[in-house]
């Protein structure tokens, strides 16, 4: 027991005595020995010990299968969280990539719509600038998505057309429609 006091076990340790108590091997327990073996007369002393091996060696086993567990699942972790911000930095990088020719396409099609131009080709170029403003909103959205997963966002909570937004979908989908030989057709209760 003074061994132990003196020098705390690192590799697993099993007091063994003649005349230790029970109080004595629990006071060894806490000290950090890992088993113990009390040799009472009429009692078989090798099969006690090697019941105590067994189960030291298995709890150092347990215990090594554990700390690799953790190192696993720690190195699990920190590759899905450097995959998340590499994702997050991709969406926001493209994104941006996106929207900055988006935004001069739709502020070239406003500027055409100042111009005398045809009924036709001003319908035309609604529809343009519709789509356009639809694809931006996707991309608002997509960077919504990075502030979500950090936290960051602000719900915006306003009235908004419901007629005219699905008159303006209509629209833009209208053309892919006749295309396929189809028609597109949308019935709006008037009550909206």
């Amino acid at each position: 027991l003074k061994a132990l006091i003196d020098t705390p076990p690192t590799p697993p340790t099993i007091l063994v005595s003649g005349t230790a108590t029970l109080e004595t091997a629990v006071k060894a327990m806490r000290m950090g020995a890992s088993d113990y073996v009390i040799k009472e007369s009429g009692e078989n002393f090798v099969e006690l010990l090697l019941v105590a091996i067994h189960r030291v060696l298995e709890k150092s086993r347990l215990q090594s299968e554990r700390q690799e567990a953790l190192q696993e699942l720690s190195r699990a972790r920190e590759a899905a969280e450097a995959a998340n911000r590499m994702k997050s930095l991709f969406r926001a990088r493209m994104s941006h990539e996106i929207r900055t020719p988006l935004t001069a396409i739709l502020g070239r099609g406003e500027l055409l719509l100042e111009t005398e131009l045809t009924g036709q080709q001003r319908d035309y170029l609604k529809i343009s600038n519709n789509a356009g403003e639809s694809l931006l909103a996707i991309i608002n959205d997509i960077l919504d998505l990075s502030k979500i997963e950090a936290g960051q966002l602000d719900l915006d909570e306003r009235p908004f057309d419901l007629p005219k937004m699905v008159r303006e979908t209509v629209e833009i989908l209208t053309v892919r429609a006749q295309k396929q030989g189809s028609q597109l057709i949308v019935v709006i209760d008037p009550g909206l």
